[in-house]
């Protein structure tokens, strides 16, 4: 019994450390599966080890000796086969060493070494080695060396990081059947043929590297390169990627993205500035930096030109504040920005001038916090002007006017012009915003008004100005601002339309008498309401009309995109649909008003937000395009056309020809010069 038991006990032993060892291996293959992929062979694989891969190479002298079928001891040296210090120095002069297969490993043709510890070895620096087909010869002068690939993972793991197929390219040479001229289309197996001379030819467009000469060279010693089959070589000169020689550069690829790109500066007020820009969206999400840290001003002396004064100790500083512009409905890479510079205390009130810098920012926790910009350079008695009294202010209105890009129909913004210009009383100035829109044979379109001094045409003609700071709609939030801030000094109020947008005031109203009885809101917001332009009256008999002034039906309410926006708030009355959803616009005291977008204001929050019944915008959609097919389809009165098939009554439009009767004033209104009277006072 107790023979029998202690069998027992044994046998139970032996079991477990069985089970132990096939749960090991088990476990082993699992973890390296997981670590490199499933389709990996990288990593210490225990069932190689234990199972008695063939990948241990034996036969090469010096090598340790494998664990073979016979069942020898695996034996693992205390030191490790390195690259030692000489072949460090020497590994990027040695040719890589390219051997075909052995049929002793089938799957790898290096020799694998096991190590635990690993430190540089003195040695010999190894003679270059010719492979050939019958053994994986990796060693010179009986010491083995390591060629593991980079990308192959530390030293003294068995694997590979290689597909096979990439370890062990198919042979070039007559048995693999490119050895033939290039055929017309792939063969069958879809891989077009090329002549072995094909493959390392190199393009006449690129110049070979210093040194070239057919060979592969090395500090200046050729090293043949073979691949052999069946005992034909053919030495042939190979592109070497991991050799020094092989160029390596940074390429930029994109857009770069700046901190901070100026674009104006302005004046405020005796101690504030304003300067407008956009700056990068990347830059503030990650470098957790601002845009510009100070603001510098260094008074000038009364000569020109100026220049930064070098003494620390001349100058004035202040913390610069930043005003983001939100854009109303959609980003670009670049936001809307405005830096704020008020100091403490009043700078250039001496009238000699000055120069105004910025500290922008070059990115978060750098040795060179900042760079310094020049924002402003103000001239002698520039300053005079934040001393304008609102009598000497030169005009009542200004309109700043959309970007013009792609391509617009001149004669409209001239109608445009004409019709507010009337409205104003010829008391209006006008500003616009080339991108490229504006041809120049059509300038002369506008000559009235510029030679009369009611036109401003601002021209940026930088072809990649939307590529290389890409920002919503044409930078239009941008040049709202700078339109803003220049008409700050001319001009009592501004308007923000575009030229597709004709402010209607109904009778018996007036603007003047509107903008008396609003006189102290910094900004007024207008309802959008849209206007027919395919479905016009018919012309009058012997009349001249233009297409504009035949456009008399619109919608009865104020557009409100609720369901476009998917608008999920409390309900919103059409009539007081404000902001981007009510797509309206404004006018504003630019005293008082500091930041602006589309279709509200930013700062100030405070205004009013005018009820659709009362004065409104016609929205006459994409009208200055010339894409934009205007009166195609005539129609009576009675808002049948021509035919007498359709009504656009029945479709929900309305007849108001307030506007057309307007603008029939309006075309032989005179333009000359608007001189302001002083005895009228403002508004």
């Amino acid at each position: 019994m107790k023979r029998l038991a202690k069998h027992s006990t044994v046998q139970g032993v032996v079991f477990s450390l069985l089970f132990a060892i096939v749960l090991l291996i088990s476990l082993s293959v699992l973890l390296n599966r997981i670590s490199f992929g499933v389709s990996s062979n990288q990593g210490f694989n225990l069932a190689e080890v234990f199972s008695g891969s063939p990948a241990i190479n034996a036969s090469v002298p010096g090598a340790a000796p494998s664990l073979d079928s016979g069942g020898d001891a695996l034996e693992i040296p205390d030191t490790d086969a390195v690259i030692t210090s000489e072949e460090f120095g020497n590994f990027s002069s040695t040719a890589p060493v390219v051997n075909s297969p052995s049929p002793r490993d089938p799957v790898s043709n290096r020799t694998r070494t096991h190590s635990r510890s690993s430190h540089l070895v003195p040695a010999k620096s190894p003679a270059p080695v010719e492979a050939n087909d019958d053994d994986s010869v990796e060693a010179a002068n009986g010491e083995i060396r390591d060629n593991r690939s980079e990308g192959e993972g530390p030293k003294g793991q068995v694997g590979t990081f290689f597909d096979p197929e990439v370890r062990n390219p198919p042979p070039i040479g007559p048995e693999s059947g490119l050895d033939g001229p290039v055929v017309d289309g792939p063969d069958e197996d879809g891989v077009s043929r090329l002549e072995p001379s094909e493959l390392t030819k190199i393009p006449p467009e690129l110049s070979p590297l210093p040194g070239y000469s057919g060979d592969v060279t090395v500090n200046s010693s050729p090293i043949a390169i073979s691949s052999s089959t069946n005992g034909v070589s053919n030495q042939t000169p190979v592109l070497n990627r991991g050799d020094a020689r092989q160029q390596r550069m940074f390429q930029p690829a994109g857009l770069p993205h700046y901190s901070f790109v100026k674009f104006s500066a302005y004046r405020q007020s005796l101690r504030t500035f304003f300067v407008n820009g956009i700056s990068s969206y990347v830059a503030r999400s990650f470098d957790k930096d601002k845009v510009a840290h100070t603001c510098e001003w260094h008074p000038g002396n009364g000569s020109l030109p100026l220049s930064m004064h070098t003494d620390p100790g001349a100058f004035v500083e202040t913390t610069a504040e930043h005003i983001y512009m939100k854009s109303d409905e959609n980003r670009g890479t670049y936001s809307p920005t405005i830096i704020n510079c008020t100091f403490k205390v009043p700078v250039g009130a001496n009238r000699l001038g000055g120069l105004l810098v910025l500290r922008i920012s070059t990115g978060y926790d750098r040795w060179e916090k900042n760079l310094p910009i020049l924002a402003l350079e103000e001239q002698v008695n520039e300053v005079n002007i934040v001393s304008t009294p609102p009598e000497k202010i030169p005009f009542k209105y200004a309109f700043c006017g959309a970007p013009m890009h792609g391509t617009v129909r001149a004669d409209w913004i001239l109608h445009w012009m004409k019709y507010h210009h009337y409205l104003t009383e010829g008391s209006a100035h006008f500003f616009f915003y080339n991108l490229g829109g504006l041809a120049n044979s059509d300038r002369p379109v506008f000559n009235e008004f510029i030679n009369a001094g009611l036109l401003s045409i601002t021209d940026i003609l930088d072809p990649n100005l939307s590529w290389d700071y890409p920002t919503w709609y044409f930078h239009q939030v941008l040049l709202i601002n700078d339109c803003l801030h220049r008409s700050r000094f001319m001009a009592e109020r501004v308007f923000f339309f575009d030229y597709d947008e004709f402010l209607q005031v109904p009778a018996p109203d007036s603007l003047k008498m509107f903008m008396r009885r609003h006189a102290k809101e910094p900004w007024i917001s207008f309802g959008s309401i849209y206007a027919n332009t395919k479905d016009c009256r018919l012309p009058k008999p012997g009349e001249s009309e233009t297409l504009f002034e035949r456009m008399v039906w619109r919608r009865p309410r104020p557009e409100c995109r609720i369901q476009q926006a998917k608008y999920e708030g409390p309900p919103v009355d059409a009539l007081h649909c404000i902001g981007p959803l009510g797509r309206r616009k404004y006018v504003a005291n630019p005293r008082k008003t500091f930041a602006a977008g589309v279709h509200w204001v930013t700062i100030p929050k405070n205004g009013l937000d005018l009820s659709g019944n009362g004065a409104h915008i016609l929205h006459y959609r994409s009208a200055p395009l010339p894409k934009t097919r205007l009166c195609s389809n005539n129609v009576t009165m009675d808002g049948t056309d021509d035919d007498g098939e359709a009504s656009v009554l029945e479709d929900g439009w309305i007849q108001d020809d307030q506007v057309s009767q307007i603008f029939k004033r309006a075309k032989s209104y005179p333009i000359v010069p608007f001189i302001r009277n002083a005895a009228a006072g403002g508004f």
